[in-house]
């Protein structure tokens, strides 16, 4: 019996000074606040000081190109994004090009038309007769089935 009432008083401890450290960080008062100890307070400050490292390191930064390289890159930038962006956007299609287009898409319905019926084609199904002459057979199978 004295192991269970040891057992149940130290429980009852541990949720006193939980609930009591609840409490403390709810009201933000400081009473009973345990006191670290020395070694525990290191531990705490080495953790939470700023690194000694805090210089960038060089490796991690790429160099910078010359300037002459950086002229040509800003003007292939300019090229590209106008030949492809811009031109396309901008530009009216000349009347040989819209007929051209829509020659070709005309091609392309007419293709899935075909398509279409050859599929309706492909789906439709038997004549009545042929099917029930298919099944008659499977259906009276004699005095074997």
């Amino acid at each position: 019996m004295s192991d269970k009432t040891g057992i149940i008083k130290g429980v009852v401890e541990e949720l006193t000074e939980t609930a009591k450290s609840a409490v403390q960080q709810v009201t933000g008062t400081t009473e009973g606040v345990v006191k670290r100890d020395a070694p525990t307070e290191e531990i705490v400050k080495g953790l939470y000081q700023p690194s000694e490292s805090s210089k960038p390191q060089s490796s991690q930064t790429r160099p910078q190109p010359p300037i002459n390289d950086q002229v040509l890159l800003a003007s292939l930038r300019q090229k590209l994004h106008k030949e492809t962006y811009y031109e396309p956007l901008v530009r009216r299609k000349t009347q040989e090009e819209e007929q051209v287009e829509e020659v070709a898409q005309k091609q392309e319905e007419t293709q899935q038309k075909q398509m279409e019926l050859i599929e309706k084609e492909k789906k439709k199904e038997k004549p009545q007769a042929v099917q029930m002459a298919s099944t008659k057979v499977e259906r009276f199978r004699g005095a074997s089935g």
